[in-house]
């Protein structure tokens, strides 16, 4: 008898396991089905695990997992559904994150700088875009809809932020140099890993434009993340930013990590770095420090801040590329750098950028668009108009220096000191980067539709912008 029981147990046993893969499976598949839609947007009420609400504690926190915000209750974000890991990635999830609100002049640029190149030259398949917008102004909300409406066309896949204003909203009071709107944006900056859920943050600006399509050489070096910066302490609102890089860390500001966007940062790099600055500066919680440096007469640039921090202790876990300009590496190091933490050798290495800040170009002619879009369908299997073909031409035998260039005023013999002089080093990382380009179109991350430019200009008209020519 028991061993019949035995027997029944056992295919019993079976029977269930059986079932529970074939759940499972389901699950999965719904999952799948769900997480791989471009944009999905829930009202509070219908809360599940694909809605997460973030409550906006300034206090110490540690490194921050999806159980932590399944846990939380208060209604402070609203978050699209979690991001489906990439293939494009394999092993990480990315986000390119914009911190807006529907201003004239930023969504302008939102239209007109950011999305249009964004459409050309950032893959879906290396991450959704996120917008962080405030929670309390409708026209946000108007924005989105108009953004989810065209997104297809555009081909991006869009998930919305809505952040609530902080409980003593007296912080973000007006200071010397800036208005409460301003300083809500850098203060929201230093709280990206609580609205966005991904393993790296692609941080950019709403100026930013994008010069070339990015390829996951632009971003990584083995499984460090690629950073780049400049020396530019000689303008006085960058000494400012470093005053106050040196009294939030403790440490100097290593570089201006704000020329070159976007930058890609691990995010519990901006978890830990929010606990050391309560930390180091001795304070209850974010919002104390962010008042006391508020008050003084230079301003935050929170870039700056987490990137020097990443330097000073995660520097393991990034890929660094800082250009000296006309220092020599002692002299700089000496200069702008913490005693016992010096830049190396390793660390001056020469890189490209695939943006640009629209205002530093200048360009009436849109030549650097131009530029940049021939440069990226050359020698690919890219169809396009006749007319364009013309616009090519003078381009066809032309170096893409504009991915080293800062300005549109640089000229060749002018490019930063680490290409001085067409240095052939960084005319093998342009024929390396363009082969990288190259490859990515036959893999299919890329098609260079202009359609897609098209389609953001039609949102931009039906939100009321008008937009420049891109070409």
């Amino acid at each position: 008898m028991s061993a019949f029981k035995g027997k029944i147990r056992a295919v019993c046993s079976r029977r269930l396991k059986q079932i529970t893969v074939v759940l499972t499976c389901v699950i999965l598949v719904l999952v799948y089905h769900f997480a791989s839609t471009t944009t999905l947007y829930f009202h509070p009420q219908d809360i599940t695990q694909w809605v997460l609400s973030i409550p906006h504690n300034t206090s110490q926190t540690s490194s921050l997992t999806l159980q932590d915000f399944q846990n939380t209750s208060s209604n402070n974000v609203q978050l699209t559904s979690p991001i489906r890991s990439l293939p494009a990635l394999s092993k990480y999830t990315m986000t390119l994150t914009l911190r807006l609100t529907s201003t004239k002049h930023l969504t302008e640029f939102l239209y007109c700088q950011a999305l249009r190149s964004t459409a050309l030259y950032w893959s879906k398949r290396l991450g959704n875009v996120a917008l962080i917008f405030d929670a309390e102004n409708p026209n946000d909300k108007y924005l989105a809809e108009n953004l989810k409406k065209h997104q297809s066309q555009m081909g991006i896949n869009f998930v919305f932020v809505y952040e609530n204003l902080p409980e003593d909203q007296s912080i973000l009071s007006n200071t010397i140099h800036r208005n409460p709107g301003y300083n809500r944006q850098v203060y929201s900056s230093f709280f990206m890993d609580l609205y966005i859920n991904t393993s790296i943050i692609a941080w950019t600006d709403t100026d930013g434009r994008f010069t070339s399509p990015v390829t996951l050489q632009n971003i990584f070096a083995g499984d460090k993340l690629k950073v780049k910066g400049m020396s530019a302490f000689q303008h006085s609102h960058i000494a400012g930013w470093a005053r106050i890089t040196q009294e939030m860390l403790g440490k100097s500001q290593v570089s201006d990590f704000m020329e070159y966007f976007p930058v890609y940062i691990w995010r519990d790099t901006i978890t830990n770095c929010r606990n050391h600055i309560i930390q180091h500066m001795k304070v209850r919680d974010m919002d104390e420090a962010f008042v006391r440096v508020l008050s003084r007469r230079d301003n935050i640039s929170p870039v700056n801040i987490i990137m020097s921090y990443a330097y000073y202790f995660e520097k393991h876990r990034y890929d660094w590329h800082i250009n000296l300009e006309k220092y020599t590496l002692e002299n700089y190091n000496n200069k702008f750098v913490s005693k016992g933490f010096e830049l190396l050798p390793s660390d001056i290495t020469p890189d490209l950028h695939v943006t640009i800040h629209h205002k530093y170009y200048k360009d009436r002619t849109h030549t650097v668009n131009k530029e940049a879009y021939c440069a990226a369908i050359k020698n690919t299997a890219i169809q396009v108009e006749a007319k364009v073909k013309a616009m090519c031409q003078p381009f066809l035998n032309k170096v893409p220096w504009l991915l080293f260039k800062f300005n549109t005023w640089s000229t060749p013999q002018y490019l930063p000191a680490w290409c001085k002089n067409e240095s052939p080093v960084c005319k093998l990382i342009l024929d390396n980067h363009l082969k990288n380009v190259q490859k990515a179109i036959t893999e299919g991350f890329y098609d260079l539709d202009l359609k897609k430019v098209s389609a953001v200009e039609s949102a931009a008209r039906e939100f009321g912008y008008s937009c420049t020519p891109f070409f």
